[in-house]
């Protein structure tokens, strides 16, 4: 089986080698590697042109910046293969990565996760996406189970955990059979957020047959690019990531799955953590921080989802924040973040 191996890349000079070396040098042989340069304007696209010229098995398109959505959209249209992965340009395989998860394709297998490394300038942390070494999800396991998990947390086996509730999401640390992803396609970053996680939703519902989960070998994603905490604010945060619920509700409905808008509930009225975050983060005075604070809190949506939500079995601390964000205590909530910022700028110049 060839597995097809979609690179975007942006601006990435000093990674895209040695994430080109990991899979160049894999002990699986019949691969292809499909780089699509972003518009990138450094060295990116001359070193890949270096690396070009003596790897025949690296296809290279360059394009327009336009986003890492149609960079990888333009990798789905490109690759041959029968098995399909995504690796950012940042991250890299261990050297036997695709002979260990090729070896778990047999002939009912429609797709194989693994878990990740985070990859920070002082430490790693290693990720599993579940407990044991390899567990296989039967169809029925994918519907009742995966597709319900990347839709929302529940909580079925314990405790919901949060931050936890993304882990999945991800198009890298999958290997996908080419035929459940059919037209799908990723939709622009402009225009929805989760755009990885609304991807899987859609091939996880496509799956006809088993996904396994292996633990034997792991995708490296590298953190130690990301010191810079603060960030530009895009004006759009909010609406992209109300587009993405709005598909994520139709996709139920339609499909006849409502038993799964409880997990999209708990999604929405969770997710207030990251988007206050986000806004706690943006490079704005605190002032205007709160009034964007304010603004998510009084959004009248969340009431639709209030009622919806089973998020009660949850630890205090988030409890609390829950609490919090319900009562619109914004103040208390601005300072909240504000010290979480403060603290991870003093942790990232440590």
């Amino acid at each position: 089986m060839r597995i097809s191996i979609i690179v975007p890349v942006y601006n990435n000079e000093a990674y895209i080698e040695r994430c080109l070396e990991s899979l160049t040098g894999q002990t699986y042989n019949d691969i292809e590697i499909v780089v699509i340069d972003d518009g990138s304007d450094d060295q990116t696209g001359n070193i890949l042109k270096r690396i070009g010229k003596t790897e025949d098995r690296l296809k290279l398109i360059f394009q327009e910046n336009q986003g890492p959505s149609v960079a990888r959209n333009k990798g789905l249209d490109a690759c041959s293969g029968d098995l399909v992965t995504f690796v950012d340009s940042d991250d890299y395989l261990e050297k036997d990565a695709l002979e260990k998860l090729a070896a778990n394709f047999d002939d009912d297998v429609d797709a194989v996760f693994f878990p990740f490394i985070k990859e920070y300038p002082s430490k790693n942390i290693v990720t599993e996406l579940f407990p044991g070494k390899r567990i296989t999800f039967e169809n029925s396991d994918v519907r009742e189970y995966l597709l319900r998990k990347l839709i929302g947390p529940v909580s079925d086996n314990g405790p919901i955990k949060p931050l936890e509730m993304d882990r999945l999401n991800t198009c890298w640390g999958k290997v996908y059979r080419k035929t459940i992803l059919k037209d799908i396609r990723f939709v622009d970053t402009k225009i929805i957020w989760l755009e990885d996680g609304w991807f899987n939703i859609q091939a996880m519902y496509n799956v006809k047959q088993k996904i396994v989960y292996t633990s034997e070998t792991y995708y490296h994603y590298n953190k130690s690019n990301m010191l810079s905490f603060l960030h530009t604010f895009k004006e759009n945060y909010f609406s992209r990531r109300l587009n993405v619920y709005k598909r994520m509700e139709h996709f139920i409905t339609v499909n006849g799955m409502d038993g799964n808008l409880v997990n999209l509930a708990n999604r929405i009225m969770l997710d207030r953590f990251s988007i206050l975050l986000y806004i706690s983060q943006a490079d704005y005075s605190f002032k205007r921080r709160c009034k964007e604070i304010k603004r998510v809190l009084r959004y009248r949506g969340y009431e639709k989802w209030k009622d919806k939500a089973e998020i009660s079995d949850m630890g205090w601390v988030w409890k609390s924040y829950y609490f919090l964000c319900d009562h619109n205590q914004w103040l208390l909530l601005a300072i909240f973040f504000e010290i979480v910022r403060c603290y991870s700028l003093l942790k990232s110049q440590i």
